[in-house]
C-alpha cells in the first residue's frame, strides 16, 4: 500500500506541475517515440535512409578509433520524436548542486533509461531496453523481449546476463544486499528471475504484482541491469576471494563488497561502462565538478536518423549555495536544474524576472 501511495503521489505531482505551467512547456508530440524505424515508417510513411551521428564521433570513426554508427546501434533503435524540431548537436549542458545528497535529482533528469519508461505525459508505459514484454498468469510472471544489438559505452553487448547478474549476483547476495529489495517482493516472497535466452528474462512472483510493470518504468527501481564483463572482476563469484580482499585492502576498503559498491558506482568510478545518453569523464570523489560526455553507442536516434544525444555533455558544478544558485540561475550560467533551485515556487517571480538571461 505505501508503494503504490509513493506511485500515485509521484505521478499526481508531475501531472500538477505539467498543470500548472503550461508557459514553460511544448506540446508533446504523440507518440513521442517509436520502437523501431521499420515501425516509424509504417506509421508515418517515411523513412529514414541512413543514420549519422555527431561530428566529434565522426571524427573518431576517421580515426579507427570507433566503428561505423551502424554497427553501434542495435538492431532496432528507438526513434524518438523531437518535442519542436531535429536538435543540432553540440553545447554544454550545466547544472548545479548544493551537495551530493542532492544528485538523484539531476540523474533524474540526465540518466532516465529503465528498462521500460514513462511517456511523457506520464499516461502509459513505452519499451525502453525492453522491446516488447508479456504478462501472463494474472500478473505472476513478466517476461521481457530485451532490445537486441544494444551496447555499454565500451562497445560491450548488453545482454540478459547484465540483468541475471543483478538479480543473482547483487541484489540476492547478503553481503551487498542484507535486505531483499520490497519492491521486488510481493507478500513478503521475493520474486525469481530466470534467463530464457540471451535476449529474455522471466520474472515470476509467487502473486499477482500489478504494480510491477510502473516499477520497471519507475526512475527509483527500474536499472535492473549491470554491467557483468566489468563488475565480475570485483565479485568473489569469479575471482578468488582472498585476492580480492587483498585488492580491497590496496583500495583503501575492508571488505570486498566495499570495493565493489565503489566500482559499482557509476558517479564515483568513470570506468564502469553505461548504457545512459552520457558516460562519465571523471569521478565526483573530492571534485568541485564533475563531467558526462555523450555515450557513443548510446541506442536512439531521432526521426532523420541522427544519434542521440543532442547534446556533448552536461556538467554539474559541486558545493554551490542556494543563494549562489540563484545568482547563477538569473545569470543565465545554468541551464535547466531541480535542486536546490526551481522546487520553491516563491521563487519563480525572480527567475521570470530575468527569464531572457
Amino acid at each position: 500500500m505505501r508503494r503504490l501511495i509513493f506511485l500515485v503521489s509521484w505521478i499526481l505531482i508531475f501531472n500538477l506541475i505539467l498543470g500548472v505551467m503550461p508557459a514553460f512547456s511544448q506540446k508533446i508530440p504523440s507518440p513521442s517515440q517509436y520502437n523501431s524505424p521499420t515501425e516509424y515508417e509504417k506509421s508515418t510513411g517515411k523513412r529514414i535512409i541512413h543514420f549519422k551521428e555527431a561530428p566529434q564521433l565522426a571524427d573518431l570513426v576517421k580515426q579507427g578509433k570507433l566503428p561505423p554508427v551502424e554497427k553501434r546501434l542495435p538492431e532496432k533503435p528507438v526513434v524518438i520524436v523531437p518535442v519542436e524540431n531535429i536538435g543540432k548537436y553540440g553545447g554544454t549542458w550545466r547544472f548545479v548542486l548544493a551537495t551530493r545528497i542532492h544528485l538523484p535529482h539531476t540523474e533524474r533528469l540526465t540518466l532516465y533509461d529503465p528498462i521500460l519508461r514513462r511517456s511523457p505525459d506520464l499516461k502509459s508505459i513505452l519499451p525502453n531496453l525492453a522491446e516488447n514484454w508479456k504478462v501472463s498468469s494474472g500478473g505472476r510472471i513478466y517476461t521481457l523481449h530485451l532490445r537486441r544489438g544494444v551496447k555499454w559505452s565500451d562497445g560491450e553487448p548488453f545482454t540478459a546476463d547484465d540483468i541475471l547478474f543483478w538479480y543473482e549476483d547483487i541484489i540476492c547476495n547478503k553481503e551487498l544486499t542484507p535486505v531483499f529489495p520490497a519492491w521486488f517482493s510481493i507478500g513478503g516472497v521475493p520474486g525469481k528471475l530466470e534467463k530464457v535466452d540471451t535476449y529474455t528474462i522471466k520474472i515470476t512472483f509467487s502473486k499477482p504484482n500489478p504494480l510491477f510493470l510502473e516499477d520497471l518504468a519507475s526512475p527509483f527501481y527500474g536499472e535492473i541491469f549491470a554491467p557483468k564483463h566489468y563488475l565480475m572482476q570485483f565479485h568473489p563469484k569469479y575471482v578468488d576471494k582472498n585476492k580480492l580482499e587483498e585488492t580491497a585492502k590496496k583500495a583503501g576498503f575492508t571488505f570486498w563488497y566495499q570495493l565493489f559498491s565503489d566500482r559499482n558506482d557509476r558517479w564515483a568510478n568513470p570506468e564502469r561502462p553505461v548504457l545512459s545518453a552520457w558516460k562519465p569523464v571523471n569521478s565526483i570523489t573530492g571534485a568541485t565538478r564533475v563531467v558526462w560526455e555523450r555515450n557513443p553507442y548510446y541506442w536512439k536516434v531521432d526521426t532523420e536518423g541522427n544519434q542521440l544525444p543532442y547534446i556533448d555533455r552536461f556538467s554539474i558544478e559541486i558545493g554551490v549555495s542556494e543563494e549562489t544558485a540563484k545568482m547563477k540561475a538569473i545569470s543565465g550560467e545554468i541551464d535547466m536544474e531541480s535542486h536546490p533551485i526551481g522546487i520553491d515556487f516563491k521563487d519563480y517571480p525572480l527567475f521570470l524576472e530575468h527569464k531572457d538571461r
